[in-house]
């Protein structure tokens, strides 16, 4: 079941004179609280429970529960959360999606933070994990990751062909990432770096998975209409 609600309070009063339950085809219910008074001292927000799915032309999202407050402009997505922007998938245990004008902005990762960057499909996944993660986005792309506390990478080395010589495996107190068009080209380690590079000939599952690696593109909301079923 999912459970929507949205509120608006005025200073700190909570005021509803509306409200509306709707059912879907799948016995989920929806239901909406509204304050029809028009003031400029206005806050909206609204929770979502079990089952929570998100879905934008650049983003999807899923968790157990959900908070949103227009004050912020922040999505706080709890338990289990995993997000999806373009060949990149975001994992936690909480993880807040900061927007500014309506566009991914920013997402911070608590705890257990993992990130997926899909290089060949189902075969090669560049990887980067730590205690927090912070994501900036430009344009509703990715631009860079910052990973604080037990951090470590895992990427493809590529050479001037555009071909995999070797897998590269470190990890440092903090990893900073940068992504240029959508493909990680700049690395920055600091404190305590350690790590080994390892020929595509002899690379396996320890050389190219961190602890922690999932992908889960089967759970992504393929399109708006999987919202509803």
């Amino acid at each position: 079941m999912v459970n929507i609600i949205i509120k608006k309070t005025i200073g700190n009063r909570k005021i509803v004179n509306a409200k509306k339950t709707i059912k879907d085809t799948i016995n989920k219910t929806l239901v909406l609280k509204t304050d029809t008074t028009t003031t400029n001292d206005t806050t909206r927000y609204f929770e979502a429970f079990h089952h929570v799915r998100i879905f934008s032309d650049s983003t999807q999202a899923i968790c157990d529960s959900l908070y949103y407050s227009d004050v912020d402009s922040v999505f706080r997505l709890f338990q289990n959360p995993i997000v999806w922007n373009d060949n990149n998938q975001v994992t936690g245990d909480t993880i807040y999606i900061f927007t500014k004008n309506k566009k991914l902005h920013r997402a911070t990762v608590f705890e257990q933070g993992f990130v997926l960057n899909t290089v060949v499909p189902n075969k090669y996944y560049n990887q980067i994990r730590g205690n927090y993660i912070n994501a900036y986005f430009v344009d509703g792309n990715i631009d860079s990751l910052h990973v604080k506390g037990s951090s470590e990478i895992v990427y493809f080395i590529q050479d001037d062909d555009k071909a995999y010589v070797g897998v590269d495996k470190s990890s440092a107190d903090i990893i900073i990432a940068n992504f240029l068009n959508k493909e990680l080209y700049k690395l920055k380690w600091i404190n305590k770096y350690d790590g080994t590079t390892t020929p595509m000939k002899q690379v396996n599952d320890t050389t190219t998975k961190l602890r922690g690696f999932n992908p889960q593109q089967d759970k992504r909301p393929k399109s708006k209409f999987e919202l509803f079923f």
